[in-house]
């Protein structure tokens, strides 16, 4: 696709399925919004919920957002295929490790991480998505030096996925905006953009009870009530009424992963 004169906005909203208003965001953010592309977690507890609100439209692409660790202690969430194809997955408490860093010093088997990943495609499928592309989680193919970003892209080949496009960000922007002010950064970073083809990257969800309870781990652990009040930040980036009209006034394309 020719980008010249024109900037093209690649919208995509990550780790849909780890609670109910994150699914409720996503679904307002595509049928109300500019988000064209929707990551889901296979393995999160509510992706079910996401799959019913997400299958039947057509306008969006749903991705897979392999998903091979847990940043949380709370919830807690472990892998889609069986445990004992994946016992070096598994943290202490039977769920994922926290971080790629953790998982990457137990120099767990490549096979290994593979079978979760063709497991959590085909959970997805048989929940009735058509996956159109494939992403990864906190960037866990970064710190693997043996392989799996060539295998990711091996099977995204072989299955029919889009994985790993080159998509530039925007630039940052040049005033400071409040923490949660997504949508007036995107705003502020879009009017500094050349013309060209751009990902943008957030985690929608509401500020609700279910999203403050979330506990992120490391020292300090962030509260929940920032977690969500940041990601509610970051649904409205996808739609606020001034971004709608931002978008419309000065022609920016909002696009899918697949119409590039």
């Amino acid at each position: 696709m020719s980008t010249a004169g024109t900037t093209i906005l690649v919208t995509r909203g990550d780790d849909i399925g780890v609670a109910v208003g994150a699914n409720r965001a996503a679904y307002d953010a595509c049928t109300e919004g500019i988000l064209r592309n929707v990551s889901l977690i296979a393995c999160a507890p509510h992706v079910a919920d996401a799959a019913a609100r997400l299958r039947d439209l057509s306008h969006i692409n749903i991705g897979l957002h392999v998903c091979l660790t847990c940043e949380w202690d709370q919830p807690r969430w472990g892998p889609v295929a069986p445990r004992r194809a994946v016992p070096h997955l598994l943290a202490p408490d039977g769920a994922f490790y926290n971080y790629p860093q953790a998982l990457h010093d137990t120099r767990v088997a490549l096979d290994e991480l593979m079978i979760e990943v063709a497991a959590q495609l085909r959970h997805l499928r048989a929940l009735g998505l058509r996956v159109a592309y494939l992403d990864t989680h906190v960037g866990v193919e970064w710190l693997h030096d043996y392989g799996l970003r060539d295998r990711l892209a091996a099977l995204a080949t072989q299955e029919g996925l889009l994985y790993n496009l080159p998509l530039q960000r925007l630039p940052l922007e040049e005033t400071p905006v409040d923490n949660y002010d997504y949508a007036g950064r995107l705003m502020q970073q879009l009017a500094m953009a050349p013309p060209g083809a751009y990902l943008v990257v957030g985690h929608p969800t509401y500020d609700d009870a279910e999203m403050r309870a979330f506990v992120l781990c490391g020292a300090p652990r962030r509260s929940g009530v920032e977690i969500a009040a940041e990601r509610n930040g970051q649904r409205a980036m996808f739609m606020r009424a001034d971004v709608l009209a931002y978008c419309a006034a000065h022609a920016v394309a909002v696009r899918r992963i697949s119409e590039l």
